[in-house]
């Protein structure tokens, strides 16, 4: 399946010790105004460089369990505050013969 994915993420960053994790739930894959699936949630925990604002996260799960090596998230947050993120991911349970996976780009802004 392809298609438009929307979903709910949650980021969290701890600007002191440069940990983040964050998850991408309750996504759902539209073929134009038509729900036609789902996708696995997708949960993560890396660093933060605090020079740039880049992230990288190399500690992935699709669907609750550990995703397979080489999976990644990789972000930036922007912004007065650090007030919105961008980035990509790639999840996916085997590298090699991959039943699930979820790779694309995502863009946030932080909830008031």
């Amino acid at each position: 399946m392809h298609g438009l994915v929307s979903g709910s993420s949650e980021i969290a960053v701890d600007f002191q010790s440069g940990a983040v994790s964050g998850d991408f739930s309750g996504l759902t894959i539209y073929d134009g105004n038509d729900a036609i699936g789902a996708m696995d949630d997708v949960g993560f925990a890396g660093t933060l460089d605090k020079n740039s604002a880049a992230y990288v996260a190399d500690s992935v799960t699709i669907g609750g369990n550990a995703a397979g090596e080489g999976s990644l998230v990789k972000g930036s947050l922007f912004g007065g505050g650090a007030s919105s993120t961008a980035g990509s991911v790639a999840a996916f349970d085997n590298a090699e013969n991959p039943t699930k996976a979820t790779i694309g780009v995502f863009q946030a802004n932080r909830a008031d």
